[in-house]
């Protein structure tokens, strides 16, 4: 089950991008869609439609938690 997961976006998600999550690329919407994520940044997976993931960015560590 990859909701809960942490990836690494791998382009800017803005709103949409790829990002790493265990060593597979993923096609990835920002949630919320209006606030882009840049490259390199940690994110967490809130859902999966098809074979795409609906990601949340994770600013700090009290969110990695």
């Amino acid at each position: 089950m990859l909701i809960g997961c942490v990836g690494l976006t791998k382009q800017r998600l803005d709103p949409e991008g790829y990002v790493q999550v265990r060593g597979e690329l993923w096609r990835a919407v920002a949630d919320p869609p209006g606030e882009p994520i840049p490259l390199g940044q940690p994110v967490r997976i809130q859902a999966v439609s098809e074979l795409t993931l609906l990601v949340r960015w994770i600013r700090d560590q009290q969110e990695d938690a």
